[in-house]
């Protein structure tokens, strides 16, 4: 009966949208404790944001007393037609991320997914935003990729994947066994690519990846690793870009709602010259790991991508932006004259 019922899950996920399923057993992510902890020893500074973001990840059995099962289900996004104004600005996982947009097929696929859950008589769990497990981990227990160099996972059809999961109350297993090649032992491409040198093989120190300082963290002047980044104002696909197992893997078949409209607002100028109420209602919705009462850090990135790409038409710009109503912007901009024009 497990095995039937496990069968229509995974039909269910297929028949919703996704492009494949696997389920694993709860006590299969016990040893992500361990695995986090070894990352910890790797890069001893990333003790702080490991213990906040990922450490519950490590306590879902105690958490969840009741779940059985893990359903991690891939939702492919490497089909998307993406405006060329945001090439290298920002990550492709964030211009298609789905999970607050309701407009977007990925959304109505989750929810269908979570209907046809309950409607099979399973009682199931997600958190669509930052989930409740370590699906990554998980997703490779069940067999649905393998992790490449550059620490992401990888399916067929590459690395462009978004991963969900929900804790069921089934005792039940679907696992798969992928036909990919590992990395090549010479190829250090990503590696090489990385442009504040975050990436071992296999390993990723999250302090210097420049998808978390751009997405994640208030960009200050001087700080870390943002001379580095380039143009990245949110997000980072640099090392994935670079990867010959991501070769080819892009269609651009379908539309995204509301990234063409965006890509007409969206310019590092444009950005710096927006009020707080602009930024909350055109920027902060697509781009929400920045607080709503927090938009002042879009214009330090748009000032950072100045300040590393400096051209003279931005000088007026950035000598508004000293006059901004917010420290933190008028703190930035200053740094910034300082370090191109003054």
């Amino acid at each position: 009966m497990s095995i039937q019922l496990a069968q229509q899950v995974y039909n269910k996920a297929l028949e919703c949208g996704y492009m494949n399923c696997g389920i694993i057993k709860i006590a299969e992510l016990r040893d992500y404790a361990q695995a986090l902890e070894r990352r910890i020893e790797m890069y001893p500074d990333v003790r702080e944001v490991a213990m906040t973001y990922l450490a519950p990840y490590a306590e879902v059995e105690k958490a969840y007393p009741w779940a059985k099962s893990l359903v991690i289900c891939a939702w492919w996004y490497g089909d998307v037609k993406i405006p060329k104004k945001f090439d290298g600005f920002v990550s492709k996982i964030f211009l298609t991320d789905y999970r607050r947009d309701q407009a977007a097929e990925g959304f109505k696929c989750s929810h269908r997914f979570e209907d046809a859950l309950g409607g099979l008589g399973i009682k199931a769990l997600t958190e669509r935003e930052w989930g409740l497990a370590a699906l990554r981990h998980a997703a490779v227990k069940a067999g649905l990729g393998i992790i490449r160099k550059n620490n992401l996972l990888y399916t067929a059809k590459g690395s462009w994947m978004h991963l969900e999961g929900w804790l069921i109350d089934r005792d039940l297993e679907l696992k798969h066994h992928p036909d990919l090649k590992p990395c090549p032992e010479k190829c250090s491409l990503c590696i090489d690519a990385c442009p504040t040198k975050a990436i071992q093989p296999y390993h990723v120190n999250i302090l210097a990846c420049a998808c978390f300082l751009s997405a994640r963290r208030p960009c200050l002047p001087a700080e870390a690793h943002y001379d580095k980044i380039g143009r990245c104002f949110y997000g980072c696909d640099i090392c994935q870009d670079i990867c010959p197992a991501n070769r080819g893997a892009w269609s651009e078949d379908k539309d995204f709602p509301g990234l063409e409209e965006l890509s007409e607002l969206f310019a590092m100028e444009d950005i710096l010259r927006m009020d707080d109420d602009t930024l909350r209602a055109v920027i902060q919705p697509k781009f929400w790991y920045v607080a709503p009462d927090e938009v002042w850090r879009f214009k330090n990135m748009a000032l950072n991508v100045m300040c590393n790409e400096y051209e003279e038409r931005y000088r007026p710009y950035i000598e508004e932006a000293r006059s901004d109503s917010c420290d933190m912007v008028r703190n930035m901009a200053d740094w910034v004259a300082r370090q191109t024009y003054l």
